[in-house]
């Protein structure tokens, strides 16, 4: 597998600099979850999957994440993601997995996959902070990255339905955002962790927090004065609006019967 043809259709259809392909490709690319079509020797259209654990009410599912399903632009049209989703999907069920799911990029790709036979599933709640309230705030903090981690897959695995990392799948989000320039920030109570964000400009885009206290010390941490601070979060807030952010076609049955799920958006 000529892995600088993957790397080259990457740059082409998502526009990461060399600096971020460098850092994919070394620190979670693997060549055995690409999935690509080559023409004339190269790569003209490519999918990538990883294997995710999907609490389902009691049950986990089994479940495979498709990500940076790209086309080079002179050989669109033609049906080849199409074909190549098709094949990752039959793949998929015949090895077991529960379902496939991915994380949309725009609202038309949301109709692309509908026609595909996906389904909304993963949502957040989204909210745009104007003014917060001060007061009784939790200490920001940098505890050990196991305490984080224990932190944060403790609060998903408590939701009725959710998309569960790994250690090392959470390491690499960490150092993603670390390394894109933004920022984590945790903070906690007399006694432990009680809420998580990562923060781009302009936007929390994951919050996770015990009790409304945290959720303060985190918002007013990032938020700048005068600024309209959008906050992403699992679990809603008043005014926070319910949005689809994610996909899924489930290849069995779900037994448990749940039809939406959280997908956090450090889902690489």
């Amino acid at each position: 597998m000529d892995i600088e043809e993957i790397k080259s259709l990457w740059k082409e259809a998502f526009g990461d600099s060399d600096e971020y392909l460098d850092f994919y490709f070394t620190q979670r690319f693997n060549p055995e979850n690409a999935r690509v079509i080559y023409e004339n020797g190269r790569v003209v259209s490519m999918a990538h999957v990883y294997p995710y654990d999907i609490k389902t009410g009691g049950d986990i599912a089994k479940g495979v994440y498709i990500l940076g399903v790209a086309t080079r632009v002179e050989h669109r049209g033609r049906g080849l993601a199409t074909k190549l989703l098709n094949e990752i999907i039959e793949e998929q069920a015949a090895s077991g997995v529960d379902m496939v799911f991915l994380i949309p990029a725009n609202t038309p790709l949301f109709d692309f996959y509908g026609i595909m036979g996906f389904e909304d599933f993963f949502y957040a709640y989204e909210e745009t902070v104007n003014d917060i309230a001060d007061g009784n705030l939790y200490e920001i903090t940098e505890p050990p990255f196991d305490d984080i981690y224990h932190f944060y897959d403790n609060f998903y695995r408590s939701l009725t339905s959710a998309a569960l990392k790994t250690r090392e799948d959470f390491r690499f989000a960490v150092d993603e955002v670390i390394m894109s320039g933004d920022k984590i920030a945790v903070c906690r109570d007399g006694i432990g962790i009680c809420g998580f964000a990562a923060y781009e400009p302009g936007t929390i885009k994951e919050l996770l927090c015990a009790d409304e206290t945290a959720r303060r010390t985190l918002v007013n941490h990032f938020k700048k004065p005068g600024e309209n601070l959008s906050v992403i979060s699992p679990t809603p807030f008043a005014g926070a609006v319910k949005k689809a952010i994610g996909m899924a076609k489930w290849l069995k049955p779900c037994q448990s019967q749940i039809k939406e799920s959280y997908a956090n958006l450090l889902m690489n």
